[in-house]
């Protein structure tokens, strides 16, 4: 399909690629409260969110199949100031950034990604590419939402989850910077010093991203003591037994004129097919006797084999898939491990809380992530009781439901509420209308769209802000970016404690190749090629990047 031309191309507007939520939300933010002017090329214009993206003032179409050189030009790309591509494909995603900078050399690009270990190589194939994941960026509302603290502020950075808390509640070799004094007004974002009324950023105590999976623990002897003794169905076939060998027992005694103990004796060694035959018994004797050893013969035994069978496997099978079985209570459960779903599970994991996780399909992505945590997972229809169940929900302290299905969230959770009626529902929607009416008339107390959550970072990097997250600071805003150095900044050679500025800068973390590692020495010698993770205020921010990039502040 040839592109079909917009009317009239703005020049120096923005170019989005893709008719998802995440394209419409993006083109919204930016026309709405960026005022600017935006292409977007999809599809068709009657597939998909084109529809919802056609009718946003502001907005051309370029309806095309082809992501190509030609689509490009009619969508007018050498003019534009900056190209966002956020279809789903990374391969897809990068094969058209490639050919978008063949077309515009130094292009401010904006790419989705899911994989954020490739998203963070982007650097060595664009000069401008800021990678970003969708997933990461809502994760952490999910989490907030989860735990319902309005204090709580959670950020997910490579490799580690970061958390904002009072100083007092943190141990020392966690604490990564101190953010605020809440006791003064105004106070700095950043201040020198510390107080034990002082918010800082801490790191969240949990297995790192890139840590290697955690072996299943093996459990104590007692422990599997414990699981036999609460295995229910066991304990209903023992009942059963006893009482009707109670009735045969006493039953045998009247007839024999034997003890009870003695009668119960004889009835259970002939219901397991050892009685001895008796010429001297008499009729009713006698009928009784090959009652028993029938009924033990065909039911009893039969029973407890098959009962006995049922417990081995399924601890086995519990074992190998390591889903240790053990009650939950006061825990959170997450329903769907898609990319959201499993950044949320780790995020809370880190933040040392019990989850369990519900997967209707055992080989999606995130299984495997979250039973190396040690974490349970349920495989199985969230929409159905007996699943939720199994989750407890019935006993949990928040149900959070993350699938890429609306009425999938929605079934979950309102089943969810009817389990616990005073339960805490986070849900994942994507129409803002259709969550409001949700919390307002079913209950549901906490929805969220990804798209919605995600889209003001895609729109800021577009702006060519270089933050790669935002940490809310009561009504403030800090800002955390990851800033190469260039060959010849001024802060090549220098120590990294150069690169704090009181009150406005302070250096997190740093990487050269390899992973981040935060808490880094202040003594260390920066050298080209390190990126270095910082918390900065906007002006800090501002006044930092030509000390990285060896450009004039003007």
């Amino acid at each position: 399909m040839s592109p079909v031309l917009p009317r009239r191309v703005q020049r120096r507007h923005f170019v989005v690629c893709g008719d998802n939520p995440l394209a419409f939300r993006l083109a919204e933010e930016l026309t709405k409260k960026y005022g600017e002017n935006v292409t977007v090329i999809l599809r068709s214009k009657r597939d998909n969110h084109g529809p919802d993206i056609s009718r946003l003032p502001g907005v051309r179409i370029v309806e095309s199949t082809r992501l190509d050189e030609d689509t490009f030009r009619a969508a007018g790309l050498p003019e534009a100031r900056a190209l966002a591509l956020v279809q789903h494909g990374d391969v897809e995603n990068i094969h058209a950034a490639l050919r978008a900078q063949d077309l515009h050399p130094g292009l401010r690009l904006v790419v989705r990604m899911s994989s954020m270990s490739l998203g963070r190589r982007m650097h060595e194939l664009f000069d401008d590419c800021t990678a970003l994941s969708d997933a990461t960026i809502a994760a952490p509302a999910f989490v907030v939402a989860a735990l319902n603290d309005p204090t709580l502020s959670v950020v997910r950075l490579p490799g580690q989850t970061l958390r904002v808390a009072h100083r007092d509640s943190v141990p020392e070799d966690q604490v990564l910077c101190t953010l605020t004094d809440p006791t003064e007004t105004p106070s700095p974002l950043l201040p020198e010093g510390e107080r034990s009324t002082d918010l800082v950023l801490a790191l969240a105590t949990g297995v790192p991203e890139e840590a290697a999976p955690a072996p299943p623990k093996r459990r104590a002897p007692a422990k599997m003591l414990w699981d036999v003794l609460r295995f229910r169905k066991l304990w209903i076939a023992a009942a059963v037994g006893l009482s009707l060998m109670a009735v045969v027992s006493t039953v045998w005694s009247e007839l024999t004129g034997k003890s009870w103990l003695t009668s119960a004796y004889e009835m259970m060694m002939t219901s397991a097919g050892s009685g001895q035959v008796d010429q001297n018994l008499h009729g009713p004797e006698r009928v009784v006797q090959v009652v028993v050893t029938l009924a033990g013969l065909v039911i009893l035994v039969p029973v407890a084999t098959a009962l006995a069978v049922e417990f081995v496997v399924n601890t086995r099978l519990a074992i190998a898939l390591n889903k240790p079985r053990t009650s939950h209570s006061g825990h959170v459960v997450v329903i769907g491990l898609g990319n959201v779903g499993t950044r949320v599970v780790r995020q809370l994991h880190d933040l040392g809380v019990d989850v369990v996780a519900v997967e209707s399909n055992e080989k999606a992505v995130g299984v495997p992530v979250v039973r190396s945590l040690g974490l349970e997972v349920i495989v199985g229809d969230a929409s159905r009781r007996e699943t939720l169940l199994a989750a407890g929900v019935d006993t949990c302290r928040a149900l959070v439901t993350i699938t890429s299905d609306d009425a999938t969230n929605l079934d979950a959770g309102l089943l969810g509420k009817e389990l616990q009626p005073d339960l805490w529902v986070a849900l994942r929607l994507f129409d803002g209308d259709l969550a409001h009416r949700v919390e307002k008339h079913l209950g549901i107390t906490r929805s969220r769209s990804v798209s919605y959550l995600a889209a003001p970072a895609f729109a800021a990097a577009m702006i060519d802000r270089k933050a790669i997250q935002t940490i809310p600071v009561g009504r403030r805003v800090l800002l955390v970016a990851e800033l190469p150095l260039a060959p010849g900044s001024e802060l090549v050679g220098a120590r990294l404690s150069a690169a704090h500025d009181s009150g406005e800068v302070r250096v997190i973390g740093m990487r050269n190749g390899g992973r981040t590692g935060y808490r880094p020495s202040a003594d260390h010698v920066l050298g080209p090629g390190d990126r270095i993770t910082v918390v900065a205020t906007r002006a800090g921010l501002g006044r930092l990047l030509p000390r990285t990039t060896g450009q004039s502040p003007g």
